[in-house]
């Protein structure tokens, strides 16, 4: 029994120039791959085709030549690399016996010389009040989410994956799913794990993949989202108040013990290290849902069995 045709859907493109170039490529391979088994195309499937390639390639005279680009940098590097030195011999003029004026010979200040240098660009930016400022880490961190395989063979697989393949998997299972308001900044297969590191275009984008999380299964079908947690570390806890045999019964003890003064949603929770015979006392990590609940319990303190 023959198993239906799969046609390209062109259609259907992501929104990125550089995935609707990889989405094109690969379409144009199936189909060959379809014309070389006998198959017959559906009706109006070349015009659809060819109406792809053509908003394409008008999107691609638009934007500017590699080598345009490149002329841009190098002007602008030049016209730093000018002014800097401008700077420094206006500081050394400053710094000498003679220098009196607050002013260089143009009658410009020192301080508007500085201005004047161009802002150099960072991989991640955002705009406040027209001014380009750099992502703090945190700030990055808040659009990122990690994607675990669960699945040592797939996890040994993706190392080998480029991350625009893993951003156009993640795509083709949005879209598959109606899901076209999400961009996808950058991915990398984490080299340890083999684990998917996402990075959404904002915040708001980062929210809505973990809460649309089908479409993990496009990169392995055991695959989830990990979860966020903030750990609270406590030092010389009393091995004998600590019952490690069910972690939903000793999560729920602790929640009980502080439910008067501490609202946490414990994710887990176990000591630092392998207990030794004997040892009555050890480190213990509590690892809470939300940032505002790990401060609030770093503040007031956490119980343990009454300590």
């Amino acid at each position: 029994m023959s198993s239906q045709a799969s046609f390209p859907d062109w259609e259907r493109m992501p929104q990125k120039h550089q995935e609707q170039a990889t989405k094109l490529l690969n379409d144009t391979k199936q189909t060959l791959r379809l014309l070389e088994a006998g198959t017959n195309l559906p009706t109006n499937f070349l015009k659809l085709a060819l109406r792809a390639f053509a908003k394409f390639l008008e999107e691609d005279t638009e934007n500017p030549s590699n080598k345009s680009i490149i002329e841009a940098i190098a002007r602008s590097t030049k016209d730093t690399h000018k002014q800097i030195k401008d700077i420094e011999e206006k500081v050394r003029s400053m710094s000498s016996p003679s220098a009196s004026s607050a002013t260089s010979s143009s009658g410009r200040s020192w301080a508007s010389v500085a201005r004047g240098a161009p802002v150099p660009l960072t991989a991640n930016t955002r705009s406040a009040g027209g001014i380009m400022i750099p992502e703090s880490r945190t700030e990055i961190q808040e659009r990122q989410l990690v994607v675990r395989m669960n699945n040592t063979a797939i996890a040994n697989a993706n190392r080998k994956l480029r991350p625009a393949e893993i951003a156009q998997r993640i795509n083709n299972a949005l879209s598959n799913k109606g899901i076209t308001d999400i961009n996808i900044a950058a991915t990398m297969a984490l080299p340890g794990s083999g684990d998917i590191k996402v990075t959404a275009a904002t915040n708001e984008e980062a929210v809505k993949l973990r809460n649309n999380s089908g479409w993990t299964v496009a990169l392995g079908p055991e695959a989830t989202i990990k979860t966020r947690s903030y750990s609270v570390f406590l030092k010389g806890v009393s091995t004998e108040s600590i019952i490690m045999t069910d972690m939903e019964v000793l999560k729920k003890s602790i929640k009980e013990e502080n439910k008067h003064t501490l609202e946490m949603d414990i994710q887990w929770t176990g000591f630092l290290h392998k207990l030794k015979e004997g040892e009555r006392r050890a480190p213990l990590i509590i690892k809470i849902k939300t940032e505002v609940q790990a401060d609030t319990a770093i503040r007031k303190g956490i119980n343990i069995g009454a300590e």
